[in-house]
């Protein structure tokens, strides 16, 4: 199921980090180490403290907008606005979790398909 899952939300996963990237198609490098961070993140902190902890900075809010795209796709949401208000309801949901680990992943390997922008730190 999570590998369907993931192999699911690959595409959707690239057309979301078409935002970060600029008109060459490149994306700063930053954002693969924050998004490569999240899964361990999580198992480390727990999935709440970690979408705090990335709300707290521009650049990192940015995955957690992407994030939250994919999993709306994924979950019915209701009217909530943001990941971090969302989970503030949610964040003991195993499902929830293991749904956003897999959103993770998948941005980890769509990411590789975006050339990286070792000096633009945006």
């Amino acid at each position: 199921m999570m590998r369907k899952r993931i192999e699911r939300l690959i595409p959707q996963a690239m057309d979301e980090l078409q935002m970060l990237a600029d008109k060459n198609k490149k994306i700063p490098k930053v954002y693969d180490s924050y998004i490569a961070a999240f899964g361990p993140s999580v198992i480390t902190a727990g999935l709440l403290m970690t979408v705090m902890f990335y709300e707290g900075d521009d650049k990192k809010r940015k995955i957690n907008q992407i994030f939250w795209h994919l999993l709306q796709t994924e979950h019915q949401t209701g009217n909530t606005t943001s990941l971090k208000d969302y989970l503030q309801k949610r964040h003991t949901d195993p499902a929830v979790r293991a749904c956003l680990l897999d959103i993770a992943v998948a941005c980890k390997l769509a990411v590789r398909t975006f050339e990286l922008d070792k000096e633009k730190d945006e």
